[in-house]
């Protein structure tokens, strides 16, 4: 299953540089069990308060070892429910050929949810059930 998630690529650009995510425009990074290393969840509150437009980024891996991929888009649809935040996006399917240095785009389309608990969920075309899956994400204003 997590080789599938991981085979969920967007088209948009990582950075390679952990230290510079988002050119100074990071308003928070939170890890897999929801604590914030970076920022805060009322920094990320306020900002989606004010309308902020938000670019949001994702760790997609196996626990313990660096990031296979590293997913960047700016969030289609946000909602503040109860404290917390969620960024709805969506792309067409790619797939990493891991040990080929190569991706390929894949039939059908995905939507996910990032919220600000460490969670990514993600609904497929072909597949009925959502997947739910712990990630370290970057929130970041877009401009």
């Amino acid at each position: 299953m997590r080789a599938f998630i991981a085979a969920l690529i967007l088209s948009a650009s990582a950075t390679s540089a952990f230290a510079e995510i988002c050119d100074g425009k990071r308003i928070a990074t939170i890890e897999t069990d929801g604590s914030f290393s970076n920022g805060t969840r009322q920094a990320v509150l306020d900002a989606v308060r004010d309308g902020v437009p938000l670019r949001v980024g994702w760790e997609v891996g196996r626990p313990g070892e660096p990031p296979i991929v590293i997913h960047w888009q700016d969030a289609k649809f946000v909602t503040l429910f109860e404290g917390q935040v969620y960024a709805q996006v969506s792309g067409d399917r790619q797939t990493p050929q891991i040990g080929k240095n190569d991706i390929v785009l894949s039939p059908g389309v995905w939507a996910s949810m990032l919220d600000t608990k460490g969670r990514l969920v993600t609904r497929l075309s072909d597949r009925p059930d959502p997947i739910e899956q712990k990630v370290r994400s970057h929130w970041c204003r877009v401009s």
